[in-house]
């Protein structure tokens, strides 16, 4: 459950990241030249039957398009993850100064519960417990509950 407040300074907290069109462009260059040098070369070496012809065209055209068609997705890609990085460090350093300008945690006041059959001290607002009906209160020996940490 949030507070109001919580989710009043969440609510600026932005989902895009910085535009980096260089390497966009240059690989929507790449990428498709690649694919034409792939083609000419394929042409080239489709017009002869002589395998020493055909070689000079996979070499420029095969593997050269090859290369170029792999460094365009690779431009790519090294733009979609720095985009998620970016979008990824701009969120953290945003929640984390959310976290910074709120409260405190609030103290815990009350008595520790446990279920029936429980093995675990719970606090009354610990989403584990919240809402059953068959609470008790927590004996001494019980181990603590990791989730609502109830000594803090």
């Amino acid at each position: 459950m949030t507070t109001p407040r919580f989710r009043d300074r969440l609510a600026g907290v932005s989902t895009g990241s910085a535009r980096r069109p260089f390497p966009v462009l240059l690989g929507s260059l790449l990428a498709p030249l690649g694919l034409v040098l792939i083609f000419l070369g394929w042409l080239g070496a489709s017009h002869t039957p002589l395998i020493e012809e055909q070689v000079p065209y996979l070499i420029s055209g095969g593997l050269l398009g090859l290369a170029l068609v792999v460094l365009g997705g690779f431009l790519y890609f090294a733009h979609w993850q720095t985009a998620v990085l970016d979008e990824v460090r701009a969120q953290t350093a945003e929640i984390t100064a959310a976290l910074r300008a709120g409260s405190a945690p609030v103290p815990f006041a009350g008595a520790l519960l446990t279920t029936a059959q429980g093995t675990l001290a719970h606090r009354p607002d610990c989403p584990v417990v919240r809402g059953r009906a068959d609470l008790a209160p927590a004996t001494s020996d019980l181990a603590l509950c990791s989730i609502c940490e109830p000594l803090t």
